[in-house]
């Protein structure tokens, strides 16, 4: 094989690997791509999950706040029944 025709057939071989890496490169991106969309979308998610979370964690304190004063106000019904059974 002369020099010229090795030449040429390191040049085609060198052509085709670029080509391959830049084919793989190319499937490399588009993967973080979707990959970046997945992490965009579950932060959405975790967001709304978190807000979600927060409103029903003061909805509970609210709950609680009410029961406690419903409870006291219970309490002082049954006092006053008691003090009218004694009158």
């Amino acid at each position: 094989m002369s020099k010229d025709d090795e030449l040429v057939r390191l040049r085609k071989d060198n052509e085709r690997l670029l080509f391959e890496q830049r084919e793989s490169n190319h499937q490399i991106l588009e993967k973080q791509d979707k990959a970046l969309d997945e992490l965009k979308s579950m932060r959405r998610d975790n967001k709304a999950l978190s807000n979600q979370l927060s409103k029903a964690l003061e909805d509970k304190s609210k709950a609680e706040k009410q029961s406690e004063l419903l409870s006291h106000a219970l309490e002082e019904l049954k006092n006053l029944r008691a003090v009218e059974l004694f009158v």
